[in-house]
């Protein structure tokens, strides 16, 4: 399940959903990034310590039915596509994501 936002338009909460429906609510951790791939942040040099690389099977692969989700803030021409994935693309209101970022950034 690829997770496709804008930067600050919803991709944690998001990422936690699909997260708790792929542990059937059971997942367990201190923050959605140890469970959660996030490719495109190595290009971000400080950000890339903010998730387990994609390489790194071992979390999902421990579930029965073995279902992740990968957080990205690429354009959709950019994402890799397969008949198998499924993709959530959320929108949110540009003025909130720019005051979101606003008091993020600050």
């Amino acid at each position: 399940m690829f997770v496709a936002t804008y930067a600050k338009s919803g991709t944690n909460w998001i990422m936690q959903i699909v997260t708790q429906l792929a542990w059937h609510g059971k997942a367990e951790f201190q923050h959605i990034h140890e469970l959660v791939p996030w490719p495109d942040s190595e290009a971000f040099g400080p950000m890339k310590r903010f998730a387990i690389p994609i390489g790194i099977d071992s979390v999902w692969k421990s579930l029965s039915e073995r279902k992740r989700a990968v957080k990205t803030h690429l354009n959709w021409d950019l994402i890799p596509f397969s008949e198998e994935a499924r993709y959530i693309m959320v929108i949110r209101d540009p003025k909130d994501v720019f005051v979101s970022g606003y008091h993020f950034f600050k």
